[in-house]
């Protein structure tokens, strides 16, 4: 059986996000709010209110989105508009000195890496060699594809080569993004979980499963139907241990913003289990992120500002702390 969810972090904002003052009111006349906590759930709550990432990291006017930490958790990547980018969407780095110190700020990863279109998604692996992504880049199936590229040295920022499609197996023509690449701890098979708007799912978009088989190659996606709604199910995190796992969905519950999103919660006895029913974690977030210790969630959250393609909002990093262990 399944554990259940220890906690809610319930954050009540206007859009797919948390503004920064109380009773603010955000471009489109709605009413935004201080994050708070919710103590829904058993009356107590694991988690710190999400905390917005600071200047550093968050760009006045400009997106930053779609994080992933390192397993070290002195790198983290994400996509932004910011200036000085190569296009819509382009992927950063930011470090620190070790898991307590600050952010440092953000390097461009580059044009062997970034494009005219949206490069965004970004994943590294454990061992810091590869970073999987998503790209609209020539090439692909069509929509949104899977990328992967590779770099020799670790710390060396400018060393990633050209990226390489993960093939039509695994991509479609359809929008295929949010790559999150995960090793099964207790059989060591390597998987990659996904979001797809391709047809056969449960609603506009759904989570999928690929398996790297023995030749190098990833197989089909395969539906995982108990995470899936028939809602907009459109970014996941999975925890190290493969136990637990983060997802952001517009379906119904909570207090959702402008888009309906939020983050939901989900857990499993072992991986070999099927999840069980997502409960709400976050309010008005989304995009989660989930450190290799399972202490860090990181989410997205709207601000007021100039977003992609005139939307009056555009997206910042927030970061919950958890106090005791997963």
């Amino acid at each position: 059986m399944s554990r259940t969810p220890t906690m809610l972090v319930a954050l009540t904002t206007a859009s797919l996000s948390v503004a920064a003052c109380n009773d603010s009111v955000a471009p489109n006349g709605s009413t935004a709010h201080i994050p708070r906590l919710n103590m829904a759930i058993e009356n107590s709550s694991d988690w710190s209110p999400p905390q917005n990432l600071g200047p550093v990291l968050n760009i006045s006017g400009f997106n930053t989105r779609n994080a992933a930490i390192s397993r070290n958790g002195k790198s983290l990547y994400f996509g932004s508009d910011r200036p000085g980018g190569a296009g819509a969407l382009d992927i950063y780095v930011s470090h620190r000195r070790n898991p307590n110190a600050p952010w440092g700020p953000p390097t461009n990863l580059g044009l062997v890496i970034n494009t005219g279109l949206v490069d965004n998604n970004p994943y590294p692996t454990p061992d810091g060699h590869h970073l999987y992504f998503t790209s609209s880049r020539p090439g692909g199936s069509g929509g949104p594809d899977l990328w992967v590229t590779h770099r020799d040295d670790v710390h060396d920022d400018a060393g990633w080569k050209q990226p390489t499609n993960l093939g039509s197996t695994i991509n479609t023509p359809f929008q295929d993004s949010g790559p999150v690449y995960f090793v099964d701890p207790a059989t060591g098979g390597a998987m990659i979980f996904f979001s797809s708007t391709r047809p056969g799912g449960q609603g506009s978009a759904d989570f999928y499963m690929s398996t790297l088989g023995s030749d190098g190659a990833w197989g089909p996606g395969v539906i995982i139907p108990e995470l899936n709604t028939p809602f907009d199910d459109n970014k996941l995190a999975v925890r190290a241990d493969g136990l637990e796992l983060f997802l952001s969905s517009n379906r119904p519950g909570g207090g959702q913003d402008a888009m309906g999103f939020n983050i939901w919660v989900s857990t499993r006895a072992t991986t070999q289990d099927a999840w069980a029913l997502p409960v709400l974690a976050v309010e008005s977030a989304g995009l989660p992120a989930i450190s290799t210790n399972g202490k860090e969630l990181y989410m997205v959250a709207r601000q007021p500002g100039s977003g992609i393609g005139g939307v009056p909002f555009k997206n910042d990093l927030y970061l919950s702390t958890r106090r005791g262990a997963p």
